[in-house]
């Protein structure tokens, strides 16, 4: 059931920039950009989201992109989504995908998955099975009715 006035359903707008650590083998500091949209609905509202972002290994000093979707379908629940990255020790890239699930709670997004590293014999020391806790400071709103 979505939310209708005068004939018109409601869609919310929000971005902000996000910080973030990621634990797996290796440390990470994050931080970027992100985009959501949601559809709200008194019954199952949906979210979806984009965000890009950096990350910095300092003790191994491997920079990183990553450019991240995930959609959530209920107030309180999962999140579904993949993130595409990009690692670099200066000297070899290496390109990955990653599935990802995940729990959001307001500002605070929980996620954990496995990325797919194409091949490189040289750089080895980056994450491959990760959890990441990510908050995101929502400093621009809007709600459109359409």
């Amino acid at each position: 059931m979505s939310v209708k006035l005068g004939g018109r359903e409601l869609k919310s707008k929000k971005a902000g920039p996000y910080f973030g650590f990621q634990k797996g083998k290796y440390n990470l500091i994050e931080f970027g950009g992100e985009f959501q949209h949601k559809q709200i609905k008194l019954k199952h509202p949906t979210t979806n989201a984009i965000r890009f972002g950096t990350n910095y290994d300092f003790k191994e000093s491997v920079l990183g992109f990553d450019l991240g979707y995930w959609r959530q379908q209920a107030r309180i629940g999962l999140t579904y989504g993949a993130i595409l990255s990009h690692r670099t020790n200066f000297e070899t890239s290496r390109v990955g995908f990653a599935p990802v699930i995940g729990f959001r709670l307001m500002q605070f997004h929980l996620q954990t998955g496995y990325t797919f590293y194409g091949k490189a014999e040289s750089f080895t020391n980056i994450n491959r099975f990760f959890i990441a806790l990510k908050f995101t400071l929502i400093n621009k709103r809007d709600l459109d009715f359409k």
